[in-house]
């Protein structure tokens, strides 16, 4: 499990949880493009899942990005297709992350 401050992401076998108040799950077999957005009383984070081309064809790109008071800041994994079937473990072991207080609410 990762913890962003107060803000939780649950890495499972076959999806992801960003849990703040309220629960969004996200199925790595039916992620195509999509743009989840979720609002808290200060202000708003998006995540965007992508399944990018290019050089690194069917990678998984996740960005979580804050905008408040026009500053935003954002963050991004890329997981290779073989690596989003492995365990909870092996995702992590992928994961870079800041540990800023930008996501303080």
């Amino acid at each position: 499990m990762l913890i962003w401050n107060s803000k939780k992401v649950i890495f499972e076998e076959d999806k992801l949880i960003i849990n703040k108040r309220k629960k969004i799950v996200i199925n790595y077999n039916e992620i195509e493009k999509c743009w989840y957005t979720y609002r808290t009383t200060k202000s708003t984070f998006s995540i965007m899942l992508n399944r990018v081309g290019g050089i690194l064809p069917g990678w998984l790109m996740i960005n979580l990005s804050k905008n408040h008071k026009g500053f935003q800041k954002a963050y991004a994994i890329r997981l290779k297709p073989e690596e989003i079937e492995k365990t909870p473990k092996a995702l992590k072991d992928k994961i870079i992350f800041n540990k800023s207080s930008v996501f303080d609410d």
